[in-house]
């Protein structure tokens, strides 16, 4: 029997500003315009994390933002019809999903429920006086308050949990399978979900604007084992294609902006990837990526993190947009500088680093756009191991995350005499902590 209350969303959850107008007010109008149209299309790839995480997410998505759009931002007439408490529980579960892209928390992988009555939503979304409010509502109100053994944690479908990453019932050995068939062709799974068509039949969905295959990346089809049985899959592409299309259409704008060729050929291999859904174009723009270096804006956008496949192969798509802190930059640049004295004062053997330390870029940065299903502190990236040994990566912190508090609540597991000593450094320990990560 599932405890309801253990699935609420949180109340009173901390929201915090993450301020970056000054940092903005120095870039240039072509380094604004250039961060506006990488936002832009950050946020159009919105939709491929709501489907990659529940069936209902992308639909719960559309009724939270008709809703706002139908009362014009103002919910006083609600208010008055069912109360306060109920309005703010409602936009409380609202910006935890926004805030998750979808009703699992993108950090633990738990389904969450309004703390409202499916009746009192239900009353809400009649008050707003909006057919297609209505309609959006009854599509998905079962499985906004459903909580069982089979939908309460993501995972694999097989087994009872839920994912957007595979449509149709698939087991960890047939994803496993056909990730294997891919790796053979050499074909990166981050970008694609997958069907099973039937029993030894795939279909391997790939993220493009293109609906047809424009690439020489991706065969017509693979046939592999499962176990000791013939299997077979195909390829069908324009997976988000109407996101993608607007996607290519902002970044094409962002190369207008470009600060120099780097950024120009990084650009473009976005676009041929998102486009074509090459993932080895997308391989390409990380080596541009890591060449382009301590730009006034700094951008990273595909599909990067691996965390909410329940095979851990399958990326989530996420954009940042940022610009330099340039007093935390240089400070934690002399850091970097240094490094390499620091290391041989460590206490262990030379054995047991590098032979050669290879000083990498650092950026302390406060972030205009985070597109994706949570904001981390610092990113040390790209993820793919050979750009990572031959060209490079870069550590980035995010400055006005690490630095980010939501009033004076009490911090947990603390006891009340320190609390004071605690906030007098946490963000100083914090920056400290977070700033170095993956140096040696």
């Amino acid at each position: 029997m599932v405890k309801v209350s253990n699935y609420l969303a949180d109340t009173a959850a901390p929201i915090v500003q993450l301020s970056a107008k000054s940092h903005f007010e120095e870039l240039s109008v072509k380094e604004k315009k250039y961060a506006h149209h990488f936002s832009k299309a950050g946020h159009w790839g919105s939709k491929a994390v709501l489907r990659s995480v529940s069936p209902e997410s992308e639909e719960i998505y559309e009724l939270i933002l008709e809703i706002h759009r139908t009362v014009k931002s103002d919910y006083s007439k609600i208010e008055k019809e069912l109360g306060d408490a109920v309005v703010k529980s409602y936009l409380e579960y609202a910006s935890q999903f926004l805030s998750n892209l979808g009703n699992y928390k993108s950090f633990g992988d738990v389904k969450f429920i309004p703390r409202i009555s499916k009746e009192d939503f239900e009353t809400l979304v009649e008050l707003t006086n909006s057919e297609t409010v209505l309609q959006l509502f009854e599509s998905v109100k079962e499985d906004i308050y459903s909580l069982d053994d089979n939908n309460i944690l993501l995972g694999w479908n097989s087994k009872g949990h839920v994912t957007g990453y595979y449509l149709n019932t698939i087991t960890k050995e047939e994803a496993e399978g056909v990730n294997s068939a891919l790796a053979s062709k050499g074909i990166m799974p981050e970008n694609t979900r997958v069907e099973k068509k039937f029993d030894n039949e795939f279909i391997v969905h790939v993220a493009s604007k293109d609906i047809a295959n424009a690439t020489g990346y991706y065969p017509d089809s693979i046939d592999f084992k499962l176990g000791d049985k013939p299997a077979s899959l195909t390829f069908k592409f324009g997976d988000h294609s109407a996101e993608f299309a607007k996607i290519s259409e902002h970044l094409e704008e962002a190369k207008k902006y470009a600060a120099n060729e780097t950024q120009v050929k990084m650009i473009e291999c976005y676009i041929e990837s998102f486009t074509t859904g090459s993932m080895n174009a997308h391989k390409q723009s990380q080596v541009h990526w890591v060449k382009d270096v301590k730009p006034a804006v700094e951008t990273n956008v595909g599909f990067i993190e691996t965390y909410r496949d329940p095979s851990g192969t399958r990326g989530e798509w996420e954009c940042l947009v940022a610009c330099v802190n340039k007093e935390r930059t240089e400070k934690f640049g002399s850091l970097v500088t240094n490094a390499k004295n620091f290391i041989s004062q460590l206490p262990w053997t030379k054995d047991y680093e590098k032979d050669v330390f290879t000083p990498p870029d650092f950026t302390s940065l406060e972030v205009l756009t985070f597109a994706g299903s949570g904001i981390p502190a610092g990113i040390n990236i790209p993820n793919y191991d050979d750009v990572r040994m031959n060209i490079g990566f870069k550590n980035v912190s995010l400055g006005n995350v690490v630095s980010a508090k939501s009033g004076n609540e009490p911090t947990s597991f603390i006891t009340d005499d320190v609390q004071d000593l605690y906030n007098k450094y946490r963000v100083d320990s914090f920056e400290v902590q977070v700033e170095p990560t993956s140096w040696t």
